[in-house]
């Protein structure tokens, strides 16, 4: 009796490795919304790059995962297999928190972990639009590191991207603010909705600090220039402790 079950078993194990695999299960953690990473892409690039898959036994799980991982889209990835001749495949992919265009026309998002996106034909994300001086984006990050944008000051990504969110849900300044800019200088600017002057917020390096400066400006706007006009200045800048030039 035990050899019959035993020859049982290795029969239905040689069998199910023999199996192909012709289904794929792949989860996209927070959904497929983004359309950087979708099922459809995943499951095309496996075919196209790795010529696919076959039986349950020569599937390499940590192959594909190693290489699901190196698509600059993905933060991680976890590959499996199944009896039923399913592989699983759950990704967390990367998520655009702002876009970056340089004055010479480079356009990229950049992540929570300050890894660049390239720009996906076929879908634009929705998320703050910063524009940088080549020189600015030079002096800040260091080329030639794979995917990374790697800033000499570590906080600058994260102090950027929480500025630009920031200015996306807060109502006012989201109502208010028509676009940032990081100039040649490495100066904060902010282009108005209203009016015909722009704003020099504070240094790029202070952005840790932002909420200092537009609680400035917010107090200039409403106690100074909402009296005297919006198109008295042509430039007002904030970023000198207690004072605030302004040019005509």
């Amino acid at each position: 009796m035990c050899a019959v079950i035993a020859g049982g078993m290795a029969g239905y194990y040689v069998s199910t490795q023999r199996r192909l695999v012709d289904k794929f299960d792949v989860r996209i953690a927070g959904g497929d919304s983004l359309r950087f990473v979708t099922p459809e892409k995943v499951i095309a690039l496996i075919n196209d790059s790795l010529g696919g898959v076959s039986t349950v036994w020569d599937t390499d799980v940590r192959r594909i995962e190693k290489f699901i991982d190196s698509l600059v889209y993905v933060s991680d990835s976890q590959v499996y297999k199944d009896e039923s001749g399913t592989l699983h495949i759950e990704i967390t992919p990367r998520v655009p928190r702002v876009r970056i265009i340089s004055y010479g026309g480079r356009s990229f998002y950049i992540d929570d972990e300050g890894v660049k996106l390239p720009r996906c034909a076929d879908f634009v994300a929705d998320v703050p639009l910063v524009t940088i001086g080549d020189s600015t984006l030079s002096a800040y990050s260091l080329q030639g590191r794979g995917n990374k944008f790697i800033t000499k000051n570590y906080n600058f990504t994260d102090n950027l991207i929480n500025f630009a969110v920031k200015v996306e849900r807060d109502p006012f300044w989201s109502g208010f603010i028509a676009q940032i800019n990081i100039n040649g200088a490495g100066e904060v600017e902010l282009v108005p909705r209203i009016g015909a002057h722009k704003v020099i917020l504070c240094d790029a390096l202070d952005l840790g600090s932002v909420d200092i400066y537009l609680d400035k400006l917010e107090k200039f706007y409403f106690h100074k220039l909402k009296q005297s006009g919006w198109n008295r200045y042509r430039t007002i800048n904030l970023k000198f402790d207690n004072l605030i030039v302004c040019t005509k």
